[in-house]
C-alpha cells in the first residue's frame, strides 16, 4: 500500500493515508510528500475491520475533498 501511494504522490495526486498506527502513518506521510511535493497528502489513524473507523475515514474524505 505505501509503495503504491508513493507512487501516486510523485504523480502529484491526492493521496489518503489510512493505518492504524500513527507513528508508522505519519512516517508514510512524510515518504508520500517526498516522492511529490505538488502531492496533496492527508492521512487518518483509522481500523478498517471497524465500520465505525470506516465511517470516520469516509467523513474526513467528503469534508477534506469537495469534489466527492
Amino acid at each position: 500500500g505505501k509503495e503504491l501511494a508513493k507512487m501516486y504522490a510523485s504523480r502529484g495526486s491526492r493521496v489518503c493515508l489510512v493505518a492504524r498506527n500513527a507513528e508508522q502513518l505519519k512516517e508514510a506521510e512524510k515518504e508520500c510528500l517526498a516522492s511529490g511535493e505538488e502531492s496533496k497528502i492527508f492521512s487518518v489513524v483509522a481500523d478498517f475491520s471497524d465500520v465505525e473507523n470506516m465511517v470516520r475515514v469516509r467523513d474526513t474524505i467528503q469534508r477534506t475533498e469537495s469534489y466527492v
